[in-house]
């Protein structure tokens, strides 16, 4: 009987891959953000979004992915946060060959990904961070602005992706 149940377990799972109608270029994205976001909930970032744009050859040309973080960010802390996630995220797009048909360029860079991590605002006032996050290889940091309704934040500091990565090489040393 138990031999059964698990033939039938396999042969529904079988039958469900082939009924998916995601494309190939859809499931290995999905792979790598299920992967991607168990990952990173080490660091307690939680995935809140997640999306991507593809060529009309169904190449991806942009990943993207927004994550909350439960607690107050500093300037130190979000550059930390951006790089370790962002690096993370190439590494596991670039760890298997297999992924090259899928993407317009290959080995993956950092100007097709858009990170971004949305912490908490603080109690009270004080210097902090709402938002920091990669698009095209510049990295911006962010706090609210109570004055404007609509696109509510307030740019602090930018910098490129490589001058953050040499930032925190340096405070790491």
């Amino acid at each position: 009987m138990l031999i059964r149940t698990i033939l039938a377990i396999v042969m529904m799972s079988s039958l469900f891959d082939f009924i998916d109608p995601r494309s190939e270029r859809e499931k290995m994205r999905d792979r790598i953000f299920m992967e991607f976001t168990k990952k990173m909930k080490s660091k307690h970032l939680y995935a809140a979004g997640l999306g991507g744009g593809c060529t009309k050859d169904d190449k991806t040309n942009l990943m993207g992915v927004t994550f909350v973080y439960p607690y107050v960010l500093d300037i130190k802390t979000s550059r930390k946060l951006i790089v370790e996630s962002t690096e993370t995220l190439l590494d596991l797009i670039n760890s298997d060959p297999a992924h090259a048909h899928f993407f317009e360029n290959f080995p993956a860079q950092v100007d097709i990904l858009m990170v971004s991590i949305i912490g908490e605002a603080p109690d009270c006032g004080s210097d902090y961070i709402r938002t920091v996050g990669v698009i095209k290889g510049e990295v911006s940091y962010d706090t609210d602005d109570p004055t404007r309704k609509v696109m509510p934040f307030l740019n602090v500091h930018e910098e490129t992706y490589e001058e953050a990565k040499k930032v925190l090489a340096n405070e790491e040393n």
